[in-house]
């Protein structure tokens, strides 16, 4: 699945975690949520693992994965520098998502 602005019914809990990321007022947990996908993402261009989200009509509800994006939002948003110094390749926009369905329908904590 193509990772675009389709996480925008739950993008202000990516952005809390992006916020507190960069003006480093993240927990211990949070920073350990968001660094080891950051590094994993980086170094192999994928999830470590997909997240779990519900088709929504804006988008995608995910359901789990908010740090995960976080640190794919980060890496996106990475200059061309940040790759060549590493010699790293820029994530593709296309990842594994787990699409999955209840049964009426509905979305949890929607």
């Amino acid at each position: 699945m193509r990772i675009r602005q389709t996480f925008q019914v739950h993008a202000g809990r990516v952005t809390d975690v992006i916020g507190q990321i960069a003006k480093k007022t993240a927990d211990a947990e949070t920073k350990r949520r968001y660094q080891h996908p950051f590094l994993y993402i980086a170094e192999n261009g994928m999830f470590p693992n997909p997240m779990s989200a519900m088709r929504a009509p804006n988008g995608l509800h995910f359901v789990d994965g908010h740090h995960r994006l976080a640190a794919f939002t980060n890496l996106q948003n990475a200059p061309e520098a940040f790759y060549q110094q590493r010699k790293l390749k820029r994530p593709s926009l296309r990842q594994s998502v787990w699409l999955g369905t209840h049964a009426k329908g509905e979305l949890p904590l929607a």
